[in-house]
């Protein structure tokens, strides 16, 4: 996705999800307990999850606003190419499980 972002665009929040980044920007407020977890996002289908990142997702949003109609259909099709490579839904539907990072910060 960082491909089609024109320059200067702010960095996604996916940037954030190492235990490395986390503590470079967190590690001087407090302690930091990082717990790996997973989740299933889940559509109707494909095009649905791409138009609602597109809509409601800010990063995502932000960069197909600032894109003309030939980008914005190349950006669309990555997406869809990508969700394609990790639905594990067999029927027409959307299955695409994903990792994350829960983040508990304690001031010290």
């Amino acid at each position: 996705m960082i491909r089609h972002a024109p320059p200067g665009a702010a960095a996604i929040p996916c940037d954030w999800g190492t235990r490395e980044r986390i503590e470079e920007l967190f590690a001087a407020y407090g302690d930091i307990e990082v717990d790996g977890k997973r989740v299933a996002f889940r559509s109707r289908t494909p095009m649905d999850w791409v138009d609602k990142l597109r809509t409601a997702y800010l990063p995502v949003h932000g960069i197909f606003a600032a894109l003309d109609a030939d980008r914005k259909r190349s950006l669309r099709s990555d997406l869809l190419e990508l969700v394609a490579k990790f639905n594990r839904a067999t029927d027409g539907t959307m299955v695409v499980d994903a990792a994350y990072l829960e983040v508990a910060i304690t001031r010290r």
